[in-house]
């Protein structure tokens, strides 16, 4: 079995973080997981952020849909993800341009650049619409004969309920990766040139 994980998303600071948000009545789903992913990366970076005031606080994360990228023209829609996420990180947090859908490719991804990924889905029930998770780790079983499984670990507003008594993570059974795809899309976050610099500023 191998495992993929953002490992700074992994820690007993960011599981705290994530039952923290979730406890916020009413957050919408995009807001929950940028504030979780720049709740995690600011206090990386040793940066004093509340982010439980800043996700209470309708100005600056206002109710609504929103898109991953670019501005929408649709009535009622919110800043993008992208633009809190670059907003909430001093601009050094911001979303790959690719877009991923696959199981296996999820897996990789996260492994490969240590950073989580966001996903965006149907939710459960039809009337509340596309629901985004922040997925953080993935373990994958490489079956003979068979196809692999892959089992992910995503943070989220409560919405999927709670991992080991965490509201604000959820653990997915197992499920085979050539028959399923998240059709929606999931955007790897990756960090901006001012992001490398603060982090290699931040090991010297």
């Amino acid at each position: 079995m191998s495992t993929s994980i953002a490992n700074l998303w992994n820690t007993e600071y960011s599981k705290d973080a994530a039952r923290k948000i979730a406890s916020i009545s009413g957050l919408y789903c995009g807001p929950a997981v940028v504030g979780w992913i720049a709740a995690v990366w600011n206090h990386h970076n040793g940066r004093p952020y509340d982010y439980m005031a800043r996700l209470r606080d309708k100005h600056l994360f206002p109710d609504g849909p929103r898109d991953f990228t670019g501005k929408s023209d649709l009535p009622e829609f919110q800043n993008s993800l992208k633009s809190i996420l670059l907003r909430e990180t001093h601009n050094e947090l911001t979303f790959d341009s690719d877009t991923y859908r696959r199981y296996g490719e999820l897996h990789g991804k996260l492994e490969e650049y240590d950073m989580p990924i966001v996903i965006r889905m149907k939710a459960k029930h039809f009337t509340n619409g596309l629901h985004y998770v922040t997925l953080y780790k993935s373990e994958k079983k490489e079956r003979d004969w068979k196809e692999d499984q892959i089992q992910f670990y995503w943070q989220d507003n409560g919405f999927y309920g709670n991992d080991g008594g965490n509201p604000g993570l959820h653990q997915t059974d197992w499920r085979n990766v050539g028959q399923h795809i998240f059709f929606w899309g999931a955007k790897q976050v990756r960090k901006t040139l001012v992001g490398v610099i603060a982090d290699i500023q931040d090991h010297n």
